[in-house]
């Protein structure tokens, strides 16, 4: 229950106010967003072809969110308890995300309109 509480309170999910979680997969060029306020996933493929698919984003135990986008099968998975440094970019995420499709995943990093990533500091 405390991640559920965490989760809201860190996104804003609220009527009042919108947030978006941007996502980054760097090592493969590919974004996907998800936005509160127009309940809409953007995915931009890594030859920059964009698609934009009606989303739903799911609580889940232990502070994940899991985002799905209408007619994939592939989901996000957003550990809101987790970090990730990209060490394409040498940034620090302040969510670890992971792209689950049937054969394979990818590890990557999110973040917010107001919780943004930070450059590693050597």
């Amino acid at each position: 229950m405390k991640y559920l509480f965490m989760a809201a309170t860190l996104f804003g999910f609220s009527s009042a106010h919108a947030e978006s979680i941007y996502c980054a997969f760097n090592d493969v060029n590919l974004k996907a967003t998800y936005s509160s306020e127009t309940n809409k996933v953007t995915i931009v493929a890594p030859s920059g072809e964009t698609h934009e698919l009606k989303g739903t984003l799911y609580f889940q135990k232990n502070g994940i969110l899991k985002i799905t986008a209408e007619g994939i099968t592939e989901h996000l998975l957003v550990d809101t308890t987790s970090t990730f440094h990209d060490k394409v970019t040498d940034s620090i995420y302040p969510f670890k995300v992971t792209a689950v499709a049937a054969s394979t995943s990818l590890t990557g990093g999110c973040e917010t309109d107001e919780l943004k990533r930070a450059q590693r500091i050597p």
